[in-house]
C-alpha cells in the first residue's frame, strides 16, 4: 500500500500540473464559458446508470439517473455538434490533445490498479 502511494502521488501531481498549465493557457487566450451541453449529460448518464446498479454502487446509479433525466429534460436545447471534417485545424488539434491526455490518464489509472493487486 505504501508503494502505491509513493508511485501515485507524483503521477497525480503531474496530472494536476498539466491541468493547471492548460487552464492558464486557456485563460490567456480569452477562454469564455460555453453554454451547457445537455446531450453530454445524457450520454454520461447512460453508462453510469446500469454500471452503478450492477456493481451495487448505488450513488453512481443515482447520479446516472440524474444525468439522464437532466439531459432529457433539456432535449430541446441539444445542439448538433460539428463533425470532424467541419472542424478547424485548431479545433482538431485541441480534440486530439484532449484525447491523448484522457487516454494517458486512463492507462495510468489501469496501471495503478494492476500494481495494487
Amino acid at each position: 500500500m505504501a508503494q502505491l502511494a509513493s508511485t501515485s502521488i507524483p503521477v497525480i501531481a503531474l496530472l494536476v500540473g498539466l491541468l493547471l498549465v492548460y487552464f492558464v493557457i486557456a485563460l490567456k487566450r480569452g477562454w469564455t464559458r460555453r453554454s451547457s451541453r445537455y446531450k453530454t449529460f445524457f450520454v454520461i448518464g447512460l453508462p453510469w446508470l446500469p454500471l452503478g446498479f450492477m456493481t451495487d454502487n448505488y450513488p453512481l446509479g443515482v447520479m446516472g439517473v440524474c444525468f439522464v433525466v437532466y439531459g432529457l429534460a433539456n432535449r430541446d436545447k441539444w445542439e448538433n455538434e460539428k463533425q470532424c471534417p467541419e472542424l478547424t485545424d485548431q479545433e482538431k488539434k485541441k480534440r486530439a490533445l484532449l484525447l491523448i491526455l484522457l487516454s494517458l490518464s486512463f492507462l495510468i489509472g489501469v496501471a495503478l490498479l494492476l500494481e495494487a493487486q
